[in-house]
């Protein structure tokens, strides 16, 4: 379904509506929408939509009135909501509208992005992941992208989460995908003028070039290329981290090992002071032992070696032979004994 089959918000000739609100009037205020808006997470979801009930059903993104006397405010900024009229189709051929009053300051919200830019400031945002297009010659000559949509392709296939509405206005989710290819959903743009000149682009961080080309043509990626974008820039920053996390540990294991080398180094001359020393103090020495020690002197027991292998000649004490025996000598007068 083109957007170009949708009711421009700014048709002269509004077709009857059947919720009763009557042939709305063109808006003449504006309102200032001049800080950045953060919806919650959940609106910021490109496979979050709205079915809307018969006759369209109609694929709309945070549509903030799916039903008559519903409104959900949570995904838009409340300046917005303050004088939306939603136009609800009344034939199967026709697709509604809404009208909406100009931001001015406008600053996009978060997840939007400028995808069209005119004179003195003008734009228009549409939520990240959809393009813009008009849908008929504007009436109101200052605001040339209001009555225009926001819109992406849902390709075939393409399993997006769904709150369904049926005619009663009950909903139910559901897992929704497109049977034939062409599909197709919307949302809706803020239009304003900025506070000072702007560009084409998202405010998000992202590649500049890729930006610059993107806002030239004023297009954005479909729900299934930021799918496969976001699972290749995923990959990228998983093979960084590990390839980050071994540098790191080949890094800390080279620390580790000088600092293990340099303990070794040092022990080991802490080892041959200590040798030095001890030879210079009295302590143990090779071919000696301690005896005693007394103060600073050590004494010391050499170990016995014989005098022979010193080179000393000593005189060697030994009795002499005896040749003859030792006797008592013969007694004289005096009663000693005399010799036979």
């Amino acid at each position: 379904m083109s957007p170009n089959d949708l009711v421009a918000r700014q048709t002269p000739e509004w077709p009857v509506n059947n919720w009763g609100q009557g042939t709305p009037s063109q808006p003449t205020t504006t309102l200032a929408l001049s800080t950045t808006f953060t919806p919650p997470s959940s609106c910021a979801l490109p496979s979050q939509i709205d079915i809307l009930p018969s006759p369209g059903y109609l694929i709309w993104w945070n549509e903030p009135v799916p039903f008559p006397g519903r409104t959900v405010s949570d995904c838009y900024p409340t300046e917005f909501l303050k004088s939306y009229t939603s136009i609800a189709p009344t034939t199967t051929g026709a697709l509604g509208s809404s009208i909406v009053p100009a931001m001015s300051p406008l600053v996009c919200p978060q997840n939007f992005c400028t995808q069209y830019v005119g004179d003195n400031n003008y734009i228009a945002c549409c939520p990240s992941g959809y393009r813009f297009a008009t849908t008929g010659l504007p009436t109101l000559s200052d605001r040339p992208a209001y009555g225009g949509i926001c819109y992406t392709d849902i390709p075939q296939g393409q399993e997006l989460t769904a709150v369904v509405y049926d005619a009663k206005g009950s909903t139910r989710q559901e897992i929704w995908a497109p049977s034939t290819t062409g599909a197709q959903g919307w949302a809706h743009p803020i239009d304003g003028w900025a506070a000072s000149s702007a560009t084409a682009g998202c405010a998000v961080k992202r590649d500049v070039s890729t930006d610059s080309s993107s806002a030239s043509k004023s297009s954005q990626k479909p729900l299934s290329s930021i799918v496969g974008s976001t699972k290749k820039k995923a990959k990228k920053v998983k093979g960084g981290a590990i390839a980050g996390a071994v540098l790191g540990a080949l890094i800390a294991l080279i620390a580790v090992l000088g600092l293990v080398l340099f303990l070794l180094r040092r022990r080991k001359r802490a080892k041959e002071g200590e040798r030095g020393s001890e030879s210079e103090n009295g302590s143990q020495v090779d071919g000696a032992q301690i005896h005693q020690k007394d103060g600073d002197d050590a004494r010391v027991e050499v170990n016995a070696v014989p005098y022979s292998e010193l080179g000393v000649k000593k005189d060697h004490a030994h009795e002499m032979s005896v040749e003859q025996h030792v006797s008592e000598l013969p007694a004289g007068a005096d009663g000693r004994q005399s010799g036979r």
